[in-house]
C-alpha cells in the first residue's frame, strides 16, 4: 500500500497532496497518508471533498487510510457547483471562473468569467445584486444579477465559501482558512467591509429572524459563536457538539450538525442548550421542515 507522507506539510499542502492522490487511484485503491497534526482545516477539507477514510493514531504520527470511491473528490471537478433560483430565473457557478444567469427552461442567458475559482452564491433580490465567493481569490464579488455586471468586489480572507446575505443588505461570509467571519455593509459608493476573528474552523454561518445576529458554527472548537451584524461583536458563545459545521434556525432554535461525533444539538438564540441527539457518521447539512417538526441531517 502506497503512503503520502504529509508531516511536514501545511493544511493547503497536505489537502492537495492527499486529494491529488486520491483521484489519481483506481476505483477501489487503498492508500495512505501520514500528518503530524489532524488539524481541523485539513479534517473540513476531506470531509467536503467526500474522501472517505479511517483515521489511526500509531504513536508519532495521525494515518489516514483511503479507499477510492467511484467518483473524483469533491472541490476538484471545475463544474457546476452551486446555484440559486428566483422567479423564472436560476444562477450558477462553476467551481472555476464563471457565474451563469438561466431561465427555468435550461436556457443560458448570460455567462461572465468573474473569479479564480467561485464557491457559492447568493442572490439578494430585493435590490438584483448576486454575491459570488471567490475561495481561491479570496474576494466576495457583488454583481448585477440581470446582466452579472460587476458592481463591486472587496476582500475577504480565509478562503470564503459561503456568503450568506441579510434583508437589508449586507453580506456575510466565513473564512475557515483563518477563523474570520468578514462583513460587508452597503454603502453609497458601494461596500465597506471589515474581516474579525470568529473561532476555528468557521464553516457555514445563519442569520436570526431579524437579521440582527449572526450565528456562526466553530468546527475547529466544538463552538457556535454569536455575532451582532451591526459591528461584528461577539456577544455570545456556547459549546455544542464536535465539529459543528452547518446551522438550520426555526424561530428561536438554532440546530447545528456536528461532523465529528455525528450528532445534532440544538441550542437557543439566546445560548442555552436545549438538545442533543445521535444523528450519524460525518453529520453536515442540516435543514427543517417549514413546521419547525422535523430536522434533516445529511450524513456523509
Amino acid at each position: 500500500m502506497s503512503v503520502v507522507d504529509c508531516r511536514h506539510k501545511s493544511v493547503p499542502e497536505a489537502g492537495s497532496a492527499i486529494i491529488a492522490r486520491y483521484n489519481a487511484a483506481a476505483p477501489g485503491e487503498r492508500f495512505d497518508a501520514l500528518v503530524s497534526e489532524l488539524a481541523p482545516g485539513l479534517k473540513m477539507w476531506l470531509l467536503e471533498a467526500g474522501a472517505r477514510h479511517a483515521v489511526h493514531w500509531d504513536g508519532d504520527d495521525w494515518r489516514l487510510i483511503f479507499e477510492r470511491r467511484a467518483s473524483p473528490a469533491q472541490g476538484s471537478m471545475p463544474g457546476l457547483h452551486h446555484l440559486v433560483a428566483y422567479g423564472d430565473s436560476i444562477w450558477a457557478c462553476t467551481r472555476a471562473q464563471r457565474v451563469g444567469r438561466f431561465t427555468s427552461d435550461g436556457d443560458c442567458v448570460v455567462a461572465r468569467a468573474v473569479a479564480r475559482k467561485a464557491s457559492h452564491i447568493t442572490l439578494h433580490h430585493h435590490t438584483g445584486r448576486l454575491f459570488v465567493a471567490d475561495a481561491e481569490g479570496g474576494e466576495i464579488i457583488a454583481l448585477r444579477a440581470d446582466d452579472l455586471s460587476e458592481i463591486a468586489r472587496w476582500a475577504a480572507p480565509g478562503s470564503p465559501q459561503l456568503p450568506l446575505v441579510s434583508d437589508d443588505g449586507v453580506v456575510c461570509v466565513t473564512g475557515g482558512g483563518t477563523g474570520t467571519v468578514t462583513i460587508a455593509w452597503p454603502e453609497r459608493d458601494g461596500y465597506r467591509s471589515k474581516s474579525f476573528p470568529v473561532g476555528v474552523a468557521p464553516h457555514d454561518p445563519c442569520l436570526d429572524r431579524a437579521g440582527a445576529h449572526l450565528f456562526v458554527p466553530c468546527a475547529g472548537e466544538s463552538a457556535i459563536v454569536k455575532l451582532r451584524l451591526s459591528d461584528g461583536a461577539i456577544v455570545g458563545k456556547i459549546t455544542v457538539g464536535d465539529g459543528p459545521s452547518h446551522l438550520a434556525i426555526h424561530g428561536e432554535r438554532v440546530y447545528s450538525a456536528n461532523s465529528w461525533d455525528g450528532s445534532v444539538s440544538c441550542v437557543s438564540t439566546e445560548g442555552e442548550r436545549l438538545a442533543q441527539a445521535a444523528s450519524g457518521g460525518w453529520a453536515h447539512a442540516i435543514d427543517l421542515s417549514p413546521d419547525g417538526r422535523f430536522v434533516y441531517v445529511g450524513n456523509f
